[in-house]
């Protein structure tokens, strides 16, 4: 029987299966049984991290954690989100009440408090269970990293519209509002983004997300952090370089973000005549003390 600690996200237990994950099988299943070295290291990774976040989330994370891969991709963004924050520099606190809503952290340095909210733009519950029920009819196995979902359309209107779900929630924040939002690097790519939030063109749409400079929509929100994902939330892409995280702007915020606050994000301001793009300052793996590359590769590997 095995044991499943406190500040864990794992169970305790001796794993001796090395092979490929199984057709089908949840991103959280195949971390908690695999043996390999770079599996284990995830392990010895993500529960310290865990072990990190406030009491009054753990039980909700680590039930999202080990859920489907939907849920565990939120839990995922979550975790990577609250070490993030802490590792440059804030101190977080976990589900405040914020005008009676309960964001996901209070981020606070200098004075200074920034609500930070997480959500992850997936496909709509019919085709999840559809995707689940072809995947599980497969026989034989996969790579890890590797996505075995069905595609979807209307990419920016859906990531429109997981923004703007999340904006409207917390319209009466009187502080600077991040949303973080994770997806498929269809979802996240950077075209994608940028029509999703500003229309497809530069002088703005006004019934995009930010609208226009006469049209201002959202300024309660002070940016937006996105990070891609290649296989539907995977923890094989949190610090691949091919996979960016990119923070946008709002141009027109009533709390605007200082430049370099992600300094492992790529960053995009909309200034007179197009956007002024900034290269990360560092990596990812750089700002949590993880090694490059992360996950470590194995002889053979892949991945």
């Amino acid at each position: 029987m095995t044991k499943l600690a406190k500040d864990c996200l794992f169970d305790c237990e001796t794993r001796t299966y090395t092979g490929y994950p199984s057709k089908g099988e949840s991103h959280f299943h195949f971390l908690n049984r695999s043996a390999w070295a770079k599996v284990d290291c995830v392990r010895k990774t993500l529960d310290p991290w865990f072990a990190r976040i406030p009491q009054c989330k753990k039980n909700s994370l680590r039930g999202m954690f080990r859920n489907d891969d939907r849920l565990h991709t939120g839990a995922l963004l979550e975790l990577v989100t609250h070490e993030t924050l802490c590792a440059i520099g804030f101190k977080v606190e976990a589900d405040p009440n914020v005008h009676g809503k309960t964001p996901d952290y209070a981020a606070t340095c200098q004075d200074a408090t920034v609500i930070v909210e997480c959500t992850v733009v997936q496909e709509s519950d019919r085709d999840f269970d559809r995707a689940q029920s072809e995947n599980a009819s497969r026989t034989g196995t996969r790579e890890p990293g590797v996505s075995i979902r069905v595609g979807v359309l209307g990419v920016d209107f859906q990531l429109s519209n997981a923004t703007k779900k999340k904006s409207w929630k917390y319209r009466n924040v009187n502080s600077p509002l991040v949303l973080v939002v994770g997806g498929h690097r269809w979802f996240s790519h950077e075209h994608a983004i940028i029509h999703a939030l500003f229309g497809r063109n530069t002088i703005g749409d006004p019934k995009s997300f930010f609208g226009t400079s006469t049209e201002p929509k959202n300024v309660h929100v002070s940016g937006v952090l996105f990070k891609s994902f290649d296989a539907e939330g995977s923890v094989w892409d949190l610090c691949r370089p091919q996979l960016p995280w990119e923070f946008v702007h709002n141009p027109r915020a009533k709390f605007p973000m200082k430049r370099g606050m992600f300094p492992f994000a790529k960053e995009w301001i909309l200034e007179l005549g197009g956007f002024n793009e900034i290269e990360p300052m560092c990596t990812l793996n750089e700002v949590l003390g993880l090694p490059n590359p992360w996950p470590p590769r194995e002889t053979g590997d892949i991945t």
